[in-house]
Formats: structure tokens, C-alpha cells, sequence
């Protein structure tokens, strides 16, 4: 667990840093020489991992455990069968309240997928019948791309477009990224469903006010989501520029105003994309792990200890409730004791423990 000293935190004069280990320290100007918090070291996590490894690894207990659901399922159903009936008459005289108007979440939901097939090809035909002449890339109209890539409004339809999950994504995660594009087209992709492109991603927050106004309006259903958006670790200024998309008055539209709605919380899911840092052009010199976790708290930690100089940050991380690792859990990884992420600079993809524990340390200090 986390140790802090609680008393000083709200002090003014706090500052940041990461240690050597990669972690976060937080020091008060009366003790600068002690961090506030302190959380257990890679060390300690590997050891309590390697041991839960093996205890899910035992066959001994793989049969106790499997014994023990079945009883678990048996005493349901006897359960079931006793005090089913009574259970069904209780609820029947619950008043004012069934499956339909009690509040239901939809979590794991990227924002990019959040608009249904129908919903989405509606959305690009309505833009290409009213806003064709727009400029929505250097250059170039909504009319010229769909002319350059050889489509006109025939095209749209929902198998045109490829948008929906079907059995060539199981244990396919390129089938299942290129489900994201449509006509699996990259630009497409760039121009409809990205936060950061020419048009500064208004296309994209019209989308996704849309589908919120479903919830918002909950028509025979009440339903609220969880959606995400992702920050990559690629570029410090990632953090900005999604509150700066998130927060803007969006004018256009049929629903004006922020990417917000009192339906939904935002989740930030972070790609396991360091094979793809590690060979990006600009560097200079040899890039590590650790440069990715720069970019990835040190804009949370600003906007936290120092709001009013990075407001939007700060009015952002209000609207945040969850933070999560993805990526193909079925790729290659590379074996990890307890390298710290400065020393991690070859090009393979560490190990899955290894990136979940600092981005579950570092979020403990910041919390």
C-alpha cells in the first residue's frame, strides 16, 4: 500500500520529480530531503508476482479450485430452488423500480466504437451531402477524398464500410484495429474518429455528442456509459490536447457545447506501444521507458499540484474516473526482472507486469 504523509500534501510549495526507480516523489519544502509518499518497489512486486504465478501454476490447487466452483454452482442452484419463488414475489411489490429504469453502465466502450454501424454511416453521409466542399485535410474537400478514394454516397452502406466486429477479429488484433477504419482506409479513420487532425477533431465530437444524447435522452431505457479515449505516451502535449478537444464549445452540430454529459465518465486507456516510441525519428540518442512515463504523468502531476497554471489539464482529470493498459495481450514479450524504465531501451515489448506496476505505482502517488 501507499505511505503518505497526508498533512502536508495540501501545503503550498509541494514539488515532483521521478526517482531514479521511476517513480513519482512528491517533496514539502520543510523536508525536502523525504517524500511524501512512497509505494512498494519493483523489487517487492516481483517477488509477490513470481509467487502468485506459481500458485495459480499448481495443479493441486487448479483441482481444488475447480471442486470449489462446482460446489458454488450446486448451492446456487439449490438456492434457486427453495427461495426462488419467494425472491420473485418480493420483487414483485418492489414499486417504482425494474430492469428498465434502473441505471445500467456500459463500460469498456472505446469512444471510437461507442456509435453504432447505422449511426456512423449515417453521420459521414449527412456530412458528405451538406458540408462536401469543407476542407477537412491540407488541401483538400470531404467531396476530393471520397472522389480521390473512389467512393460517392452508393458506397455507404454498412458493409461497405466494414465497421462490425464478426469472427475474423478472434485472436486478430490487426483485423480488430482495422475494424476502426472505415473502408479501411487510415484517413478515413483520421478524418472521423481522431481528437487531433485538421479540423482540430469536430467531426469526431459531433459523433460522440450524438451517441451521449441517446443516453442523455433515454427513451424506454436508462443507460449510462463509460467511454475512452486513449493518450499514448508518444508526446508530452497529449494531455492538452485532448482537454483542449474534450472542453471546447463545439458550435456545430445538433449538440452544441463541451464533449461532456452527466451520462457518461471518461476512462483513459494507454497503448502498450513502446516498440513503436522506441523506433519513432527525432531522438537524440537512445530513447527508454522511461521518457514514455514523462510523458504520461508528468502532465497528470502538473495539472494536480499546480491547476491554475494548467487549467484545462486540471478541469479534465475532474471528468476522468479509471485508467487502463491495453494492447494484444498475445504478443511477444520480452522477460523482465526488475530493470527500472531508464535502463529499458532495447526495441522489445517488456513484460506486461512490468508496465502495469509503474503505471499503477505512479498513479498511487498521484491519488
Amino acid at each position: 500500500s501507499c505511505d503518505c504523509i497526508t498533512d502536508s500534501l495540501g501545503d503550498d510549495g509541494v514539488t515532483f520529480a521521478f526517482g531514479m526507480d521511476g517513480i513519482v516523489q512528491l517533496f514539502h519544502p520543510g523536508n525536502p530531503d523525504e517524500s511524501l509518499c512512497t509505494v512498494p518497489t519493483i523489487d517487492d512486486f516481483y517477488v509477490d508476482y513470481k509467487r502468485l504465478v506459481e500458485i495459480v501454476s499448481d495443479g493441486a490447487m487448479r483441482s481444488y479450485a475447480f471442486q470449489r466452483l462446482q460446489l458454488l454452482s450446486s448451492a446456487f442452484k439449490m438456492h434457486v430452488t427453495a427461495n426462488g419463488a419467494v425472491e420473485s414475489k418480493e420483487q414483485s411489490n418492489l414499486l417504482g423500480t425494474d430492469f428498465y429504469r434502473t441505471m445500467k453502465i456500459d463500460n469498456h466502450i472505446h469512444a471510437a466504437a461507442a456509435p453504432s454501424a447505422k449511426q456512423f454511416v449515417n453521420f459521414v453521409r449527412n456530412k458528405l451531402e451538406t458540408e462536401a466542399n469543407v476542407e477537412v485535410c491540407p488541401g483538400k474537400t470531404l467531396a476530393q477524398v471520397f472522389e480521390e478514394a473512389g467512393l460517392d454516397s452508393e458506397h455507404l452502406t454498412i458493409d461497405a464500410f466494414n465497421v462490425l466486429a464478426d469472427y475474423s477479429v478472434y485472436q486478430r488484433f490487426d483485423n480488430f484495429n482495422s475494424k476502426y477504419s472505415p473502408f479501411r482506409m487510415a484517413h478515413m479513420r483520421r478524418i472521423f474518429l481522431k481528437t487531433t487532425n485538421y479540423m482540430g477533431g469536430r467531426y469526431f465530437a459531433e459523433l460522440i455528442k450524438l451517441v451521449l444524447s441517446r443516453h442523455e435522452e433515454s427513451k424506454g431505457h436508462n443507460s449510462a456509459a463509460e467511454m475512452r479515449l486513449s493518450i499514448y505516451g508518444m508526446e508530452r502535449h497529449e494531455w492538452l490536447d485532448l482537454a483542449k478537444w474534450v472542453l471546447h464549445d463545439w458550435e456545430a452540430g445538433d449538440f452544441p457545447g463541451p464533449v461532456l454529459s452527466s451520462h457518461n465518465r471518461w476512462l483513459i486507456q494507454v497503448p502498450r506501444l513502446w516498440r513503436i516510441y522506441r523506433n519513432k525519428p527525432g531522438a537524440e540518442g537512445e530513447r527508454s521507458f522511461q521518457e514514455m512515463l514523462d510523458n504520461l504523468f508528468i502532465p497528470m502531476f502538473e495539472a494536480t499540484l499546480y491547476p491554475e497554471e494548467h487549467p484545462e489539464v486540471a478541469e479534465l482529470l475532474k471528468n476522468i474516473v479509471g485508467i487502463d493498459s491495453v494492447d494484444d495481450e498475445g504478443t511477444h514479450e520480452e522477460s523482465c526482472q526488475q530493470e527500472r524504465p531508464s535502463e529499458w531501451t532495447t526495441e522489445g515489448t517488456p513484460s506486461y507486469w512490468w508496465q502495469l506496476y509503474y503505471i499503477w505505482a505512479n498513479l498511487e502517488v498521484l491519488n
